[in-house]
This record gives C-alpha cells, structure tokens and sequence, in this order.
C-alpha cells in the first residue's frame, strides 16, 4: 500500500487531524528525549547510557535474546568455590 495516494485523497479535514496527531507525537518524542537526558545525567555513566540505547533501538529479535539470557538463573561464587 503506498502512502501517497492515500494523502492525495485526505480532505481539509483529515490534514487537521493528521496534524494534530503529528504535533502530538513530535511533544511526546521531546518530552521523551528529556527524561532520558535526566536519566543519562542522574546515571552518570556513558558506557551504561550506551548499552541501554543499543538494547532499546535494537531489533526485536535481539532484545528477545538479551531478555532470555537475563533471566537465566546465574551461578554465584560460592558455587563455583565449593565445586
């Protein structure tokens, strides 16, 4: 389906609507972009703040994969000393 032909048959009424819609996901991507600039400044940590980035814009299939791995059960070091 392309997108084009779609907007040539939107009335008056429609582009209003499309840009309020528009203008409202532009203020919350903004305000979201600051919360993560708050969050990046309390943490403090850039190779953190890296990390996270990468999980989040990181395809579904991968963060499934990172999610897997985080929840498998982890052996401590007392395990592995009385071993």
């Amino acid at each position: 389906m392309r997108i084009l032909p779609l907007i040539s048959k939107l009335q008056a009424s429609d582009c209003y609507l499309l840009r309020m819609f528009t203008s409202s996901l532009f203020e919350e991507a903004k305000a979201l972009q600051e919360d993560i600039a708050a969050v990046a400044e309390k943490v403090n940590d850039p190779a953190m703040c890296e990390k996270v980035r990468l999980f989040v814009y990181a395809p579904k299939e991968i963060q499934a994969i990172y999610r897997a791995d985080a929840s498998k059960p982890r052996f401590t070091a007392g395990y592995a000393i009385k071993e």
